[in-house]
């Protein structure tokens, strides 16, 4: 009785750089079934590699034991003609065994950025750069060479190597996977043939496109300086530098640094530039260099600037220093300040700027989170501020309640005195007895309004009433 025959790891897809080696392996479970290495081959794409096969090719078989086989195809020095699909076959008597199919892939160098054409100033100096990805290869920087071509009357000549030549400079650097090489060409004129030829980058057998200086005859050297150096709209943390147009420049180089600290720089095609990311109150040193494609012209005269504090806003005061009498800053949240004096009484102590409608305090170098570095006039001012206007409010409260009550109490009483002088009253007053008969009313004077003898009975009819 047989047991069928079984694959138990499969061969795997390998990606091998070009030079390198590739090694497949595929384990099969015989099952008692009797094998021998004729049986064994390994098929790529219908040519049998077996252990008889030569370089680059290397098949081993172990038979293990618990009937397991284990075959291994090795290929050394792989390259582009070694990629494709690698299965293993066993021939028995009754059936073939074969595995899956696994793929070999040759990983190569590639040329990611070409040289490209590049314009140079009549005389100057050409530089052309070349990007390779290794791709896992052991590329060294041996392995780069540039190459001229010259063209002579239009007709070109055989490409010869750079290394070593003069005026020629060739340095090669190596990242990771990324190899970056740069040709650098001086002495460039539109007359000799350093200004007419072409050149590539070739890497092992990678080659490069052709590339060629572009000679400008219309810029004859570097521009001339910048003048009229100037500053505007300074803040704690930026200000904006200007400058009159130099002649020939395409372009203009900004550094500034504070004392002590790093030269930063900047560049613009423009002639102004706004420099951000500064310290408050601090002082920088400025300066302006013109350029074109023939070079950068002289520096510059050093701008000084310093920065604005920074001013800390609250609810109801400005916060600045007790040891400035004499700026010029620009608050955060208000007006320019240009004169600051301090005012003094029993209930309050702040400063106030001439320019400004709000009191303040000026702190030159602190940040609006940190309060711990207050001096104490600060935290006096701030108090005897804070203290004034809670006074206040409570003052206006308590006289517009105390001035409502007497004016409301003189209301009252010029409403009474206008009702009782304007009531009705009558003339005379019935006074009625009970059980009368009618010969017994008598009429009687109201006292309020005498007596009057055109006053009568029937002449006031409403007034009598009997019960």
């Amino acid at each position: 009785m047989y047991f069928s025959v079984t694959t138990t790891t499969q061969p795997s897809d390998v990606a091998v750089p070009s030079g390198g080696t590739a090694v497949f392996t595929c384990v099969v479970d015989l099952r008692d079934r009797n094998a021998n290495t004729d049986d064994i081959k390994w098929d790529s794409m219908g040519n049998a590699i077996t252990r008889a096969s030569t370089d680059p090719y290397m098949v081993e078989n172990d038979f293990e034991e618990g009937d397991q086989l284990i075959s291994t195809l090795t290929i050394k020095n792989v390259n582009t003609q070694h990629a494709g699909l690698y299965q293993f076959v066993l021939s028995l008597n009754d059936c073939d065994v074969m595995s899956r199919e696994a793929f070999l892939t040759i990983l190569t160098a590639v040329i990611t950025t070409q040289p490209s054409d590049i314009t140079v100033c009549n005389g100057g100096a050409a530089v052309f750069t070349c990007v390779v990805d290794r791709n896992g290869t052991d590329i060294t920087s041996d392995d780069v060479m540039w190459q001229q071509m010259r063209m002579n009357g239009g007709i070109s000549t055989l490409y010869s190597s750079l290394t070593g030549r003069v005026p020629f400079n060739i340095t090669t650097t190596i990242s990771g996977d990324i190899l970056t090489s740069t040709l650098t060409v001086t002495g460039v004129t539109d007359s000799n043939v350093l200004g007419t030829s072409l050149y590539r980058c070739v890497v092992n057998d990678l080659m490069s496109r052709n590339a060629s200086p572009l000679i400008s005859t219309d810029t004859t050297g570097p521009p001339g300086t910048p003048i009229n150096i100037r500053v505007s709209e300074i803040s704690s943390t930026s200000f904006v530098v200007q400058w009159d147009e130099v002649d020939d420049a395409d372009h203009y180089i900004v550094n500034w640094r504070d004392d002590g600290g790093s030269v930063r720089e900047s560049t613009t095609s423009l002639i102004s530039i706004t420099i951000t990311q500064l310290s408050p109150n601090t002082t920088y040193n400025v300066t302006v260099t013109a350029g074109n494609i023939c070079g950068s012209g002289t520096v510059s005269d050093i701008l000084i600037v310093t920065s604005n504090v920074t001013l800390l806003v609250g609810p109801s005061i400005t916060t600045l220093s007790l040891v400035c009498t004499s700026i010029s800053s620009t608050m955060m949240f208000g007006p320019s300040i240009t004169t600051l004096s301090l005012v003094t009484s029993s209930t309050m102590m702040l400063l106030t700027a001439s320019a400004s409608s709000a009191p303040c305090v000026y702190m030159p170098t602190q940040s609006q989170s940190d309060s711990s570095s207050l001096s104490t006039g600060v935290a006096v001012a701030v108090t005897f501020t804070i203290t004034f206007i809670i006074t206040l409010t409570v003052s206006v409260v308590i006289t517009f309640l105390i001035t409502f009550v007497i004016v409301k109490r003189k209301f009252e009483k010029i409403y009474k005195t206008t009702h009782q002088s304007t009531q009705q009253m009558p003339l005379y007053e019935t006074v009625i007895t009970p059980a009368i008969t009618k010969s017994d009313v008598k009429l009687e004077a109201n006292p309020a309004y005498g007596t009057s003898d055109r006053v009568a009975m029937n002449d006031n009819p409403a007034y009598l009433s009997c019960k």
